[in-house]
């Protein structure tokens, strides 16, 4: 129900031909969240139990660290679409969603965001460089574009136990809010399921 009720809020941000500025307050019925992943979308399941993980707040550039969503026109500039908005600021939702993904998998004796009260065992960190819909022309559909990084820590020492940047594309079959929805699902999606396998096998031969 929350990756169907995700779709349905990020089709509600896109219309053909939309006027792209800052947007206005415009409610909670359009405020738009992301997908986590069920454990059954998970496609390489935990080799065993792991102890708690703390998800940390994600840092953005200024463009991006907003409640605004973002999108780079055919020509450069980079603007953002009007009338909805994320539902807190973009870094806030993609840590509720990563946190939520873990904590789905089953895999963590405890999943904690960096605000809770129960100190993990591992600490993920995320920076975000890239997270928005790209024309490269006006007649042609966006690519939906995400770049992140992650590094996953000991807390105990900080000591890196893994770092590495995902990038993930899709591309709207048409310029219709179904197509771009769809998109930012499939990239969204396919971001998790890549982070989930690396940070399984990472802790899996980790003692």
């Amino acid at each position: 129900m929350k990756y169907f009720s995700a779709v349905l809020l990020i089709a509600c941000l896109i219309v053909s031909g939309c006027s792209l500025t800052a947007p206005r307050n415009v409610g909670k019925s359009d405020m738009v969240t992301l997908p986590s992943l069920s454990s059954a979308q998970m496609q390489t399941p935990p080799q065993k139990k792991f102890a708690a993980i703390m998800v940390s707040y994600p840092t953005a550039p200024s463009d991006l660290d907003t409640f605004r969503i973002a999108v780079l026109r055919a020509d450069g500039r980079q603007d953002y679409f009007s009338g909805t908005r994320w539902a807190a600021f973009l870094p806030s939702v993609v840590q509720s969603a990563l946190q939520d993904t873990l904590l789905n998998s089953n895999a963590f004796s405890y999943v904690e965001s960096d605000e809770g009260s129960i100190a993990g065992r591992y600490i993920l960190n995320t920076e975000i460089h890239e997270f928005g819909a790209v024309y490269t022309s006006s007649s042609v559909p966006p690519s939906v574009i995400l770049r992140v990084s992650f590094n996953l820590q000991h807390a105990r020492n900080l000591k890196p136990l893994t770092e590495f940047t995902l990038e993930e594309k899709a591309q709207a079959q048409k310029n219709d809010k179904a197509s771009i929805a769809a998109a930012y699902t499939e990239a969204f999606t396919a971001l998790e399921q890549d982070i989930v396998k690396r940070i399984f096998d990472t802790l899996g031969k980790t003692r």
